[in-house]
């Protein structure tokens, strides 16, 4: 297991350096889009976000053959499964309080952010 003990930016490679800025980009992001949302303003935001990102990992990785027929038919599958969470998610923020809610959403962004760090990193 990789250890998370910070280092100076001086000492870091350039690919480190970039998945450091990339992860203050996306932190800075994230909370702009917060700011005096409700929320279903707020997931809606979030979900483009996801979207977004999605859509530009799936770019990259046919731009540079990763992204085979076996893959993307596995990957079209899991839509379903996706489905019925986003259906429970809702269910699950319409009873939650709402600061509660933002907590919540707020640590799982930081927990997929951190671990994309961490795999950039490894």
């Amino acid at each position: 297991m990789m250890a998370l003990t910070p280092k100076p930016l001086e000492l870091c490679t350039a690919a480190e350096r970039a998945s450091v800025e990339q992860f203050r980009e996306y932190q800075a992001l994230k909370e702009r889009l917060g700011l005096g949302l409700d929320r279903t303003a707020y997931i809606s935001a979030v979900g483009i976000l996801w979207t977004v990102a999605a859509l530009s990992i799936t770019v990259a990785f046919g731009a540079i053959d990763l992204l085979t027929a076996p893959l993307a038919l596995l990957a079209t599958g899991l839509m379903v499964p996706m489905a019925a969470g986003m259906g429970i998610g809702r269910l699950v923020r319409l009873r939650l309080n709402p600061v509660w809610f933002r907590r919540a959403i707020a640590a799982g962004l930081l927990a997929a952010a951190l671990r994309l760090v961490v795999s950039g990193l490894g």
